[in-house]
């Protein structure tokens, strides 16, 4: 049997989902109601004298670490919420190859890859409330899918062997 001129076809398709939005963990302790914000002290920052390099009565000691000013909506995660149409993101991808030998000593290959993601999600900032438990602003976040990749590619390749 001839090994010349033989030719090999692949392809493949496939469907992949992301997982729900509540699932990711971290994501689901900000946006269940019971994550509070961090504070953030300004801490020995207001209590230095400038002339002497000392820290003033008042400033953060060892026994007394969380004293200071409280610097308004420093460490403040944001408020999100989750948009009524809100869809889990999904990502369809499709391929086809061909491979041609030449004799014994050349392969010439072309692959084609199609990828289309869609319902990626993207936090978008739609305002900001002043939120009386961090002490300041805070931004209000709409967690949303609208957001949509695509990509194609084309790899055109030629091997020649020299042994």
């Amino acid at each position: 049997m001839s090994q010349y001129g033989k030719t090999v076809i692949r392809s493949g398709y496939g469907i992949y989902y992301d997982r729900v939005t509540l699932e990711v963990q971290s994501l689901e302790r900000g946006l269940d109601g019971r994550a509070l914000p961090i504070v953030v002290r300004a801490g020995s920052v207001f209590f230095t004298d400038p002339m002497t390099g000392k820290f003033a009565p008042g400033s953060p000691t060892v026994s007394n670490a969380f004293t200071g000013f409280v610097l308004p909506g420093a460490g403040a995660a944001g408020i999100n919420i989750i948009d009524n149409n809100l869809q889990n993101p999904m990502i369809q991808q499709f391929d086809i190859g061909i491979q041609r030998q030449f004799g014994w000593d050349f392969l010439v290959k072309a692959d084609y890859l199609h990828n289309l993601g869609t319902h990626f999600i993207i936090g978008r900032t739609i305002g900001s409330v002043f939120n009386p438990i961090v002490g300041g602003p805070d931004k209000v976040v709409n967690l949303e899918s609208s957001v949509n990749t695509q990509y194609d590619g084309l790899l055109l390749s030629v091997e020649k062997r020299f042994a």
